[in-house]
């Protein structure tokens, strides 16, 4: 094994999965994972330290035993084996045949095995194949046990979601400096997410706008460089770790509507760290927000019809995720906890408003006096150019 994390990183998530699988009267659990970054790459991750660029998974780690994982790639198997932290992991491109030998041979035929990415992530015809292989096997709902408990990031996951800011600046500043008339989207984007790259980057997506209405991937179209262009990005580490921010870069000054808006939303934003303490809900600091706003004179017109906060860390959006747009003030309501990383921007319609909305996007851990920019003192005034 060549991972570069320490195996005490690797016995400690095991560890604290196994023991709150046992509390809940499992005998193992069996977690699906998908070469893909929005979910279904990190859980793998969390538990091999391999990077899952493709393929499909299925990883089953036993309370009282070693972990087995099968992927449909024999070379992907190989690889998982040679850099990461399992040692058995075996390439079929049925998936479930290893994995239904793996349960036989550790006896776990009559087991109770909590499936992890039943909703997102495990497609039906391998769960159906499941179901056909072993019939004896009770399979009962994991995906609320593993959530809980890779929610909580270590010291040295808290460093490594450190680390990525640095990334980010770089890339935001870079793209900043290659701005000039005659330049082209794509051509913007790539000096940023190649500075990503050459930092260490796994992936970065990208999207651009140049006016309030617009927010898409680059197109090969020459930029105006004349009124205001707004950047996005989310980058994933050589850890495996994301981060997201949006800047806005201006060859004018903001409005004065604009410039009372944006500082009304990062007093809110403080605001909302503060509250942001363990015991209170996403939908309590979701309330934070709305309420500080409204008393600043923005009241919202409509709830947001994008996640308030979400959990980010080893995939781009993990659990919890908190919206107030469908059903209002429940969907993905959660209890905050010391140690979760949540990504931040709450974005809402304000009554009247015209011109540029702020916008805010940052990542915050929950402490147990409130919440922490990990971002550190960066700030989100528009970036002034030329």
């Amino acid at each position: 094994m060549k991972s570069r994390l320490p195996l005490a990183e690797r016995d400690r998530r095991m560890s604290t999965l196994r023991q709150a699988a046992s509390q809940s009267r499992l005998d193992a659990v069996l977690m699906a994972g998908k070469g893909h970054y929005w979910t279904g790459r990190g859980s793998i991750r969390y538990l091999t330290d391999f990077h899952l660029w493709a393929h499909d998974a299925l990883l089953l780690l036993p309370v009282d035993s070693a972990a087995v994982m099968t992927v449909n790639s024999h070379g992907v198997a190989q690889r998982v084996v040679e850099r990461g932290w399992l040692e058995d992991v075996r390439g079929d491109y049925r998936l479930v045949r290893g994995i239904a030998d793996a349960i036989q041979e550790k006896g776990l035929t009559g087991a109770r095995i909590g499936l992890v990415g039943v909703q997102w992530i495990l497609p039906a015809g391998v769960r159906d194949d499941l179901a056909a292989m072993l019939p004896q096997v009770t399979f009962l709902p994991g995906d609320d046990i593993f959530n809980a408990v890779r929610a909580i990031k270590s010291p040295l996951e808290i460093e490594q979601c450190r680390q990525l800011w640095p990334v980010m600046r770089a890339s935001m500043t870079r793209f900043e400096d290659v701005l000039s008339p005659g330049i082209t989207q794509r051509e913007a984007v790539a000096a940023a997410v190649s500075t990503a790259t050459a930092m260490g980057a796994r992936e970065v997506l990208a999207f651009i706008g140049e006016s309030p209405d617009e927010y898409d991937p680059p197109e090969d179209v020459v930029m105006r460089c004349d009124d205001v262009v707004r950047l996005h990005l989310e980058i994933c580490g050589e850890s495996g770790h994301w981060c997201e921010r949006t800047m806005t870069f201006a060859y004018r000054d903001p409005t004065v509507a604009e410039e009372s808006l944006l500082h009304a939303e990062v007093r809110a934003y403080d605001a909302v760290r503060m509250a942001a303490v363990p015991g209170r809900t996403l939908a309590e600091i979701s309330a934070v927000f709305v309420e500080a706003m409204a008393g600043q004179g923005f009241p919202a017109s409509g709830s947001s019809a994008h996640f308030d906060f979400h959990g980010q860390g080893l995939d781009a959006i993990e659990h919890p995720w908190f919206s107030s747009h469908d059903p209002a003030g429940t969907f993905g309501d959660a209890v905050l906890r010391v140690g979760q990383v949540l990504s931040y921007h709450p974005r809402r319609p304000y009554v009247g408003t015209t011109g540029w909305l702020p916008d805010i996007h940052d990542n915050i851990l929950i402490g147990s006096a409130g919440a922490v920019r990990l971002s550190g003192d960066w700030d989100f005034d528009w970036q002034r150019l030329g």
